[in-house]
């Protein structure tokens, strides 16, 4: 482990563009939620302050979504300004601190570049996602009119839309699997950007390798998560204001245990890292 630089922000460090992973069971997903659960009660009030306030920034980054091309970019961008900030308010609480409003911003401080270029990577997939169905749409009703100009409107439709139907199903499919890798290469980039000052394309790379090699662990707290949504939802909703913080309080343990290669979680009970 490199030492910290004696100006580097609390938390971080500078790692090689190589980062070290452990490869864990499926069943450390249990003790990263229970983790993260741990960190909510230390402090359930600030949490839920800092997660209604989380919720304000998305609300307002959802609403520009319509506008064309750069709409669909400021949610995914907002987005990991949110997660990298409430890690940090994870951190503090492990370290027996009390999180803060402000640690929500903290990104802005410290890596505001990085976290930038991480979320406008995320919002890509949404983006062509916009512009093939503005383009698809586009297409079949040029069909349609064309096909009415020659004198077969309903035969010109029915093809439009059928074109129509088939590029958006192709569309979304292939949408989905690039989201899916997004996901993955996104799930501990920003703890490693906060933490360890990687690059966003070190830490993508770095996230994806891990998760992948992880895929009982990340597959099993992907559908808990799902679950615990699901029904953190029948109480109007008022249960993801706690399901959120407890969420990132889960990642941040999770990105302890299998990259932080200074982790005090269990070191005993762990494999040594392995090069990725």
């Amino acid at each position: 482990m490199n030492p910290t630089p004696p100006n580097a922000p609390a938390g971080s460090h500078h790692r090689p563009h190589s980062f070290p992973f452990r490869r864990v069971t499926a069943g450390r997903c249990l003790h990263w939620l229970a983790e993260g659960w741990r960190l909510f009660a230390a402090a359930p009030v600030q949490w839920l302050l800092m997660a209604l306030l989380a919720f304000l920034l998305l609300f307002l980054g959802a609403l520009l979504a319509p506008i064309p091309l750069l709409g669909p970019m400021v949610g995914p961008v907002v987005m990991v300004f949110v997660v990298a900030g409430m890690l940090e308010a994870a951190a503090r609480v492990q370290r027996g601190e009390a999180p803060r409003a402000r640690d929500l911003f903290a990104g802005f401080d410290r890596h505001p570049a990085h976290l930038l270029l991480l979320g406008l990577f995320f919002s890509i997939p949404l983006v062509l996602v916009s512009l093939l169905t503005l383009l698809a749409i586009g297409g079949g009703l040029l069909v349609g009119l064309l096909g009415a100009a020659l004198g077969g409107a309903l035969h010109g439709l029915l093809s439009g839309l059928t074109a129509f139907a088939a590029f958006l199903f192709g569309t979304w499919t292939v949408f989905l699997i690039v989201w899916g890798i997004m996901l993955l290469a996104l799930l501990f980039a920003p703890a490693l950007v906060m933490f360890d000052s990687a690059s966003p394309l070190d830490a993508m790379r770095a996230s994806l390798k891990a998760s992948l090699a992880n895929p009982g662990a990340t597959l099993l707290c992907g559908l808990l998560l799902s679950l615990l949504f699901a029904l953190a939802l029948m109480p109007a909703g008022l249960g993801v204001l706690v399901l959120l913080p407890v969420a990132i309080g889960a990642l941040y343990t999770a990105w302890r245990e299998v990259l932080a290669t200074d982790s005090m979680t269990e070191p005993t009970a762990l494999p040594p890292p392995a090069q990725d």
